[in-house]
């Protein structure tokens, strides 16, 4: 009898392990779905490349909630992001997980201008675009972030400005830096990108002082994901969560880095929320 249960073990383990594909034969999301898989099959999937595997959103939930900083990577002026950042800051709450909400759109001064308006407007940031002169500030509508302000404001999130200061940016736009990475993999990562964004159409010099301006802005935004005591989910630009080269490579305390698009990159974990068929940002004929 037990040499027939053992039997009926191996024949059902063997079959387990051969209906599904070995962890080592898996190098992507698609690898799981099968041959006949379609591009939207994958959305609203969370990419695991660590186990090789797909994560429930309450699984993803869970990690999040466990880690100190949140790295979440972006696409500008996407809905699909934004409703998904409020999703997570509101799924965050319900475990009780307050973090600081440190926002790439918004610059350490304009922290007193959203700490009086909450004082005024506690519960809805409706408002708060035209307190902030967000339609001059370059970024997006508001309408795409107001979803955002509002989960952390019902929340009651800390919410603080991240970003490198304008003034320096311009600085740096126009006078380069004498001060380097001490990796040089970091600057040729940085404006290999820099030239790319650009079509390929601005020269050398030009490029270089793009790529120190975005170095100096991920150092600044690892420091305001740093500077909570509560921890931070920090928002920006999928280009500023890369591990190898940009906010992740300033960060000394625990993090995880989630991205929110249609590919898996270098992040540890990314949150498919289009076709793969579907690039992003491809801007240059």
């Amino acid at each position: 009898m037990k040499s027939d249960l053992k039997r009926r073990a191996f024949l059902s383990g063997a079959a387990a392990l051969f209906a599904s594909p070995a962890i080592s034969q898996v190098k992507g999301p698609f690898d799981l779905l099968g041959p006949n898989a379609d591009p939207k099959d994958l959305i609203d999937r969370v990419w695991d490349p660590a186990r090789a595997s797909f994560l429930t959103i309450r699984d993803l939930i869970d990690t999040l909630a466990d880690s100190e900083i949140i790295l979440v990577g972006e696409r500008h002026g996407f809905a699909a992001h934004q409703e998904r950042v409020a999703f997570l800051i509101k799924a965050l709450a319900d475990r009780g997980r307050y973090p600081t909400l440190a926002l790439e759109m918004l610059q350490p001064s304009d922290d007193p201008v959203i700490a009086g308006y909450r004082r005024e407007n506690p519960e809805y940031a409706r408002r708060l675009g035209i307190a902030l002169d967000w339609a001059a500030s370059g970024w997006p509508d508001w309408s795409f972030y107001e979803p955002i302000f509002d989960a952390a404001f019902a929340a009651k999130l800390p919410v603080i400005g991240a970003d490198l200061p304008l003034s320096d940016q311009i600085d740096i736009e126009r006078n380069g830096l004498d001060e380097r990475p001490s990796d040089p993999s970091i600057l040729e990562s940085w404006k290999a990108s820099m030239f790319e964004a650009h079509c390929g159409l601005i020269d050398e010099d030009r490029t270089l002082k793009l790529a120190l301006k975005q170095w100096r802005r991920d150092e600044a935004m690892a420091r305001a994901a740093q500077s909570s005591a509560v921890g931070a989910l920090a928002l920006m630009g999928r280009e500023h969560t890369i591990p190898s080269r940009s906010v992740p490579r300033h960060l000394t305390k625990a993090h995880i880095c989630l991205d929110l698009s249609s590919e898996p990159g270098e992040a540890n974990l990314t949150w498919i929320t289009e076709p793969q068929t579907n690039p992003a940002g491809k801007l240059c004929g």
